[in-house]
């Protein structure tokens, strides 16, 4: 899922995935059945990674605020 209604960061910051693991590829244990993967924001001065850098306090943390959203959205519509 890809976020919207934000404000517009290009690139895939702010998207989420779920992983649904086949019954024989659980790890661990049997009730591990799927892994969320974000894709968070950079703040200006972080090193390494892709994607483009948020200089601006306020806009990063809204990119932080709209990921968490996003990622209750996406397991809420999961389960």
């Amino acid at each position: 899922r890809v976020p919207g209604g934000g404000a517009p960061v290009r690139g895939s910051v702010g998207a989420v995935f779920i992983d649904v693991f086949k019954p024989d590829k659980r790890p661990l244990n049997m009730k591990n059945v799927a892994m969320l993967y974000v894709v968070g924001p950079k703040g200006q001065g972080a090193p390494g990674g892709h994607g483009p850098t948020i200089a601006e306090r306020g806009a990063f943390l809204q990119a932080v605020e709209d990921l968490g959203a996003n990622a209750v959205r996406v397991t809420s519509e999961y389960n």
